[in-house]
């Protein structure tokens, strides 16, 4: 299926064409592609850039640099707990392994998002770790380097993945609370282009139906304006007053209703809330928040396990591999 995508790329783009754009020869960008003849770095650099231009599939860049891999991370926001949790056992893991790590957050914008993969093509990274922006977003284009996705993932089966099973997840995330009495149940999320969300909304709402409890009307999607997401958690909380508990994507979204409660000085009827990314201050917080605890450490060695052997070419490119892990819910 891959190479079927590859191959609708190339189609009206040749090696003529990138001869052309860069003034060298066919013989001279099939070496560059093919790896089967050293090129200067200014020759390297010209013929990167026309390929990057015109769409071309890049190949794979320069596997090492000073005996050392090099790796680039990519994040979708560095404000996310997990994240930052993320990137901590990546680099220390990567100390251990002898591996320099490059980070950039794409802050959920699919075009930064390219930028950030195409900018670590040319400082020659020996492959990518993403946490992707939108799960429809086109990386077709970047199928020729070794990349492995993490947390999230693209509807399109082109790289490796490891995260854990979101939907069965927030299944039990939201029984737990039904469970503890709780029949009108809330969900708050940034938005469904996230593959994170999409599949706990997923989670929740087979949970809520499985107990004839599903009311399409107390999820609300807030965006990523936050001056308009505080608006709608006003909202929500001024109108859903049978709402006793309120299932959140993120630690983030918890923190931001946690503000908004106190802002609004009310005495509300919420007495639960529960959450992915288990974070310490949950423990000091007088309202019972349940959470996931993902295991992180788990994720990143995976990650980087699935990495390198794109890398060494011992797993084909072409190869599509998936890691679902096991999460955990810490009730408060």
């Amino acid at each position: 299926m891959r190479e079927g995508v590859c191959m609708k790329k190339n189609k009206k783009v040749t090696l003529s064409d990138i001869a052309t754009e860069t003034g060298f020869s066919i013989a001279t960008i099939s070496h560059y592609i093919n790896k089967n003849r050293k090129i200067d770095e200014k020759t390297q650099k010209i013929i990167l850039k026309a390929l990057i231009k015109l769409h071309y599939p890049l190949p794979p860049q320069k596997m090492y640099q000073d005996s050392q891999k090099t790796l680039g991370i990519i994040i979708a926001d560095i404000r996310v707990d997990f994240f930052e949790e993320f990137i901590k056992a990546v680099e220390k893991m990567a100390k251990n392994l002898n591996v320099r790590i490059i980070i950039a957050d794409s802050e959920e914008n699919q075009e930064k998002e390219k930028r950030n993969i195409e900018n670590f093509i040319k400082q020659g990274v020996s492959g990518i770790i993403i946490a992707p922006v939108d799960t429809s977003a086109d990386l077709s284009l970047y199928t020729l380097t070794p990349i492995v996705q993490f947390d999230r993932c693209l509807d399109a089966d082109l790289f490796d993945f490891v995260g854990i099973d979101n939907e069965a997840i927030s299944y039990q995330l939201t029984e737990n609370l039904i469970h503890q009495g709780h029949t009108n149940i809330g969900c708050l999320f940034y938005r469904k282009e996230n593959y994170c969300a999409r599949e706990r909304i997923q989670g929740y709402s087979l949970a809520m139906r499985d107990h004839s409890l599903y009311q399409e009307n107390e999820i609300v999607a807030l965006g990523l304006d936050k001056e308009k997401a505080q608006q709608k958690i006003d909202s929500f909380l001024l109108q859903k007053k049978q709402v006793t508990a309120i299932l959140c994507e993120t630690s983030n979204i918890v923190h931001l209703l946690l503000e908004r409660m106190k802002a609004l000085a009310m005495q509300s009827s919420v007495t639960k809330i529960a959450t992915f990314d288990d974070c310490t201050w949950f423990d000091f917080i007088p309202l019972s928040i349940d959470s996931v605890q993902q295991p992180i450490e788990q994720i990143a060695l995976t990650a980087l396990t699935l990495l390198e052997s794109k890398v060494t070419t011992a797993t084909p490119l072409t190869v599509v591999r998936k890691s679902l892990l096991k999460g955990q819910v810490k009730v408060r």
